[in-house]
Formats: C-alpha cells, structure tokens, sequence
C-alpha cells in the first residue's frame, strides 16, 4: 500500500513538472515577442522608462505576494483532504493580498505626488500597478499546493496571449508607454480571471472565513518567506531602481533587456523547482533520508541542466541580443555575459535554500541569508553602477547570488544536512 502511494505520488510530481515545462515553453513564446517588439517600436530610453516604472512598482508586488506561494502552498500540500480547512485558507490568503494590494496602491500615489523623480511618471506607475492587481487576486498558491499545474500554465498562457495582442494593437511608438505598461498588466488579470472560473467549475472556490486570528496565524506562518523574498525581491528590483536614479534610461534600457533575457533562461527550469517543492514537504514529513536523497539529485540534474544553459548564454549573447532587439542594444550582449553564470548559480541556491532549508525547519536561517544578501547587494551595487553602469548592475546581482550560495552551504553543513545531500546516491 505505501508503495503504491509513493509511486502514485512520483509519477504526480513528474505529470506536474512535464505539464509545466510544457506550459511555460508555450507562455515564454508570448514574452519573446512582447519585449523585442516594445524595445524596437519604443527606443533605448523609452524601454528604460517603462522598464524603471515596472521595477518600482514590484516592491509592491513582493509585498502583495507575502511569500504565499510557497508558505500557503506548504500549508495546503498538508490540509488539501480537510475542505474546510481549505476553504479558510483560501479566504485568509485572499483577503490578506487584497488589503497588501489596497496599501500599496495608496503609498504609490503618495510617492508619485512628493518624490520629484517621480512626477512625470505618475500615469505610468498606476498603469504598471495594474499588474500588482492582477497577481493579488490570481490563486498561484491555490493551484501548487493543490498540483494543479496544467490549469494554472493554461491560464498563464491566456492572459500573456490577450495581453500581447493589446500591445500589438494599441502601442504604436514612445508616447504609448502607458498603454504598453496597461497592456502588459493586463495579462496577470486576465490570468487571475481564468485561474478563479476554473476554481469555481471545480467546486473548489469555496470560502469559509475563519476570523480575524486565523488571518493573523496565516501571516505568521508566512513570515520568514516573505522577510526572504522580500530581502530577494529588493536586491534583483533595487537594480534597475538604482540605475535609474544613479544612471540614465539607455543604462536601464540596456540591463532590462539583457535581465529579460537570462530571467527568460531561469524560467526554463522554475517549473521543476515548483512541482517539487509540494512533493518534498510531504516526504521530508514521512522520511528524512529519502527527502535528503531526493534533495541531492535535484542539485546534481539542476547544476548540469543549468550548467548547459549557462554556457549558451555565454557564447551567444550577441546573435541573441542582434537578433531579439536590434543593434541598438548591441551593447546589452556584454551585460548577458558578466550574468550568463546566474542559471547555474540560482539553480543551486534555489535547491540548498527553497527545497531543502524551508522543508527542514530552517526558515530563520534563510530569511536571515536572504537578508544579509540584500544589503551586500546594495553596499557592491551603488560603485560598480556608478563606475560601469549597465555591466556593473549584472556584475553585482552576479557577487550577491554567488555570496547566497557560499551561506546556505555554511548554514546546511551546521546543520548536518549538506553531506547527505552532496552525497546523495544517483536513482
């Protein structure tokens, strides 16, 4: 019997992870014509303006997502067979986004008003906040925790398709930078729309709200994820943030479309880190060594996986910029070179951080490396963006994910857990 579950369970995990490296092959189409086109059809300095836009209003966005997607998600991997539990879950968590949501909207309006950089970008942000709106209410969590994942890269796919057909149709050059930053929200809506008709032709859109003091337990629970990708979200947004504040709109042109593109790479395997992490909370509650074992031949595939795209990245960086936005961000190929090493870096501290120190307890320690990273980012970015502008922001984000590798491997060797990992049988 128990070996029938955990074959069942094995060949879940595998549906899921083949379903969406299916979707987001199909979803990433969408966004490799979206970006080239408004780079071509809106300039070096326009892109970079809408691209400083987007940047800041993704702090809000960090804080909307509160660290859901993988604290409720562990939750409901847990409770999924007790409805009523899930159903005050679901309430909570969405409540909790929405008020998120609300209060940065407010604050947005507050610095378009009294920050003078700000100013003339006042439209632009509350076009760009429209996004924040969208993943608030789009039940991402709901659908991992339920491994769920077909629908959920459908929806995805949905709201991309509509989105891009906005752009195509109502941005025609740089005055339009609203409209491409409206547009370009519009996919999370649209996303979150189709997310919440599935849940409900389901049965499972059902809400039981459990109070004030269960709304606060699910804060706390997700704490330490969020203090985590909070920390994590600072550092990769302050990035284009700093350069438009340090620097000029051609500098964030430049390292947005370089970010675009290596962020295009680490998507090919966000997928498997999704589709495991539910898999890996449930059998580090049933067995320590398998989970452990598991966790060691993530890291290995992982490292090789990532290794290969790291290296095409490395060699290709010029036919892919050439190709994908024209010469006038050939420049951008230099940046894709000092970050071409990111895929295999963050494939790493994604397992030894995310799969293995939150499924063993060790949120604390995580939410502390992540924080700790944040301000080593800052302390190397503000030199190496004043000295090297957009090279100095990819040379940076490339330290801090190095120094967030060095840490988690510190913290998992007090904690006797990297020797079993490393020393993982192959299956």
């Amino acid at each position: 019997m128990k070996f029938s579950v955990a074959v069942a369970s094995l060949n879940s995990y595998r549906r899921n992870i083949a379903a969406l490296l299916a979707g987001q092959a199909i979803a990433y189409l969408v966004p490799l014509i979206s970006v080239p086109f408004l780079a071509r059809v809106l300039g070096l300095g326009p892109y970079g303006r809408l691209a400083f836009a987007i940047a800041c209003v993704q702090y809000f966005q960090i804080v909307t997502d509160y660290g859901f997607n993988l604290s409720a998600t562990r939750r409901l991997a847990i409770i999924k067979h007790d409805s009523e539990q899930v159903a005050q879950l679901l309430a909570s968590v969405t409540v909790i986004k929405l008020l998120l949501c609300a209060a940065g909207f407010v604050v947005v309006v507050a610095l378009a008003t009294f920050v003078p950089e700000l100013n003339d970008s006042s439209a632009l942000l509350a076009c760009a906040y429209i996004a924040v709106l969208g993943h608030s209410i789009f039940p991402l969590w709901f659908f991992l925790g339920l491994e769920r994942m077909q629908a959920q890269t459908v929806c995805i796919f949905i709201g991309q398709l509509i989105s891009l057909a906005s752009l195509v149709l109502f941005v025609n050059g740089p005055n339009d930078l609203s409209v491409a930053a409206a547009s370009l929200g519009l996919a999370p809506v649209i996303s979150a729309i189709c997310g919440w008709l599935v849940l409900r032709s389901a049965g499972l859109a059902r809400w039981s709200w459990a109070g004030r003091n269960h709304a606060l337990e699910t804060l706390r629970d997700g704490w330490h994820t969020f203090y985590a990708n909070a920390a994590i979200g600072v550092y990769t947004t302050t990035t284009i943030v700093g350069l438009g504040f340090i620097s000029t709109a051609e500098a964030v042109g430049l390292f947005s479309a370089a970010d675009k593109i290596v962020k295009a790479v680490l998507g090919l395997t966000s997928p498997v880190a999704q589709a495991v992490y539910p898999h890996i909370a449930r059998l580090s509650a049933q067995s320590r060594e398998s989970a452990l074992a598991f966790i060691g031949r993530l890291l290995r595939w992982q490292c090789i996986g990532n290794g290969v795209l790291s290296f095409a990245l490395l060699i290709g960086a010029d036919t892919i910029v050439r190709t994908l936005f024209g010469a006038q961000f050939a420049a951008a190929a230099d940046v894709i070179r000092w970050m071409a090493l990111l895929p295999l870096i963050v494939g790493a501290s994604n397992v030894l951080g995310v799969q293995a120190m939150l499924n063993f307890g060790m949120s604390s320690a995580f939410a502390r490396i992540v924080a700790s990273s944040c301000l080593f980012h800052v302390i190397v970015l503000l030199p190496l963006v004043d000295r090297f502008g957009a090279s100095g922001a990819g040379t940076a984000i490339l330290a801090t994910e190095v120094f967030v590798v060095i840490l988690m491997s510190r913290a998992l060797s007090k904690g006797g857990l990297l020797a079993p990992i490393v020393r993982a049988p192959h299956p």
